[in-house]
């Protein structure tokens, strides 16, 4: 059994541990995940952090807990559970389960004014909305808000983070405490998606459970009431609050729409924004298809993320190659195109799985405009209604592209075009290459230019 003075000395351990912690973001969240797990409110372990003499406020079991996840994500061998706890001891932490007096679903907010069938406004204390989002209620969707921070780890695994700038955070907090920040309105998306149930009756908001509520500006603004909060939990504040409830198409849309004070990403906006069925068919496949976690909305295109392309060229290159006419035709090209890069992925895995980093530095299959080629064959297929594994490896391995091919000119001289000239040569070389309409059997860039 442990006595207060090996607690006492496990505290100051401890409490240098987390000095290196409070160094290492990564380490942070990955603890604030295992604390989760036993139903500890998310920003409690930040409070820790910041406020180092909080950890003789813990209780035996908690004390434990934390001494038990900050062992076994850091591997400090001054905090090892073992030398300060019996196995009985550390066997009733791991079933320690935190009971919150957070907020839970369902939930009433009170004097809400119903603005427009799916639209209300109203005012909610700094305390309620951090509680919200300490009790996991409000969730940060990657798919209605800014550019999310993509890691890849040694193992290959990705990692998203909402992208968080400190110095607005700070600055926000900073105003809070002194009761210089003018009151400003976040918005809320009560998201609408099958599974998601309210009633507002005489200024009444009721959500109840199973309902998932965005936050989808603002956020910025609700870490700063998090952090004001942690330095001083007595702090009075009030924020109005826009909730509206859209589904997750409508929320992207009106995304496009709204001021902030760390610029909203363009590319991104513009991805929420544009509509067209080119775009509709580029957005599915990017969420059901093979191309899953493999398309960038930002222009660059980073392979150590295992991405290929980026939303404008395999939209742009839909729209330009297809060009479909009405909603059936979108259906048709959406279901064809699925089937196509499931078949192209699947039968390339080194190029656009596995080793996609080194098979790009061999030749061009790849590259991010490439995507504009894979493009043609596609429509080349869907003509002749021969869409299989051997049409599409038998089409793909008729072209040459290693690098020193003549489509390795085009793509060496992509520096001396803009971007569109080059998509534009891509396109024709491949029409010449699957209709084989070229003269003698070799395509010239002078063949394409003129």
């Amino acid at each position: 059994m442990s006595n207060v003075a090996e607690n006492l000395d496990l505290i100051d351990a401890l409490s240098l541990v987390l000095q290196d912690v409070n160094k290492k973001k990564e380490q942070q969240m990955q603890i604030d995940d295992e604390l989760a797990k036993h139903h500890i409110p998310r920003g409690r372990f930040n409070e820790i952090l910041i406020h180092n003499e909080r950890l003789d406020q813990l209780s035996q079991e908690e004390l434990t807990l934390l001494t038990i996840v900050v062992h076994k994500i850091t591997d400090d061998k001054r905090i090892d559970p073992k030398s300060f706890y019996s196995s009985r001891e550390i066997n009733k932490a791991l079933k320690y389960e935190y009971e919150s007096e957070l907020p839970t679903f369902p939930y009433t907010i009170v004097n809400v004014i119903r603005t427009g069938k799916t639209e209300f406004i109203t005012a909610m204390s700094y305390k309620e909305i951090v509680g919200w989002y300490l009790a996991d209620m409000i969730t940060y969707n990657f798919k209605c808000q800014r550019l999310p921070i993509e890691k890849a780890t040694k193992k290959g695994k990705v990692t998203v983070k909402p992208k968080t700038v400190k110095k607005s955070v700070e600055a926000i907090a900073d105003k809070m405490l002194k009761g210089d920040f003018s009151t400003d309105t976040i918005i809320f998306n009560i998201l609408v998606n099958g599974n998601d149930k309210i009633e507002y009756d005489n200024g009444d908001l009721t959500i109840y459970e199973g309902t998932e509520v965005d936050i989808i500006d603002g956020w910025h603004r609700l870490q700063g009431m998090v952090r004001a909060l942690q330095i001083d939990p007595n702090l009075e504040g009030y924020m109005n609050v826009s909730i509206k409830h859209y589904t997750l198409k409508k929320a992207q849309e009106a995304l496009g729409q709204f001021n902030t004070v760390n610029p909203f990403d363009k590319v991104l906006a513009k991805h929420y924004n544009e509509k067209g069925s080119e775009r509709n068919i580029a957005k599915r496949l990017m969420d059901d298809s093979a191309l899953e976690g493999k398309v960038s909305i930002r222009t660059r295109v980073d392979k150590k993320l295992g991405q290929l392309t980026n939303i404008d060229v395999l939209s742009k290159s839909i729209g330009t190659i297809f060009e479909i006419k009405n909603d059936l035709e979108e259906e048709m090209v959406f279901e064809h195109l699925k089937r196509f890069f499931g078949i192209l992925l699947n039968s390339y895995p080194e190029h656009f799985k596995t080793n996609i980093l080194a098979k790009s530095k061999e030749d061009w299959l790849n590259h991010h405009n490439t995507f504009v080629g894979y493009c043609v064959i596609a429509k080349h297929l869907y003509d002749n209604k021969s869409l299989s594994v051997e049409s599409v490896t038998q089409l793909v391995n008729s072209i040459d592209m290693s690098k020193d091919s003549e489509y390795g000119t085009i793509m060496k001289e992509q520096g001396n075009r803009n971007s569109n000239q080059t998509k534009d040569l891509i396109r024709k070389f491949f029409e010449k290459q699957v209709k084989g309409t070229e003269p003698d059997g070799n395509v010239t860039i002078d063949d394409l230019i003129n």
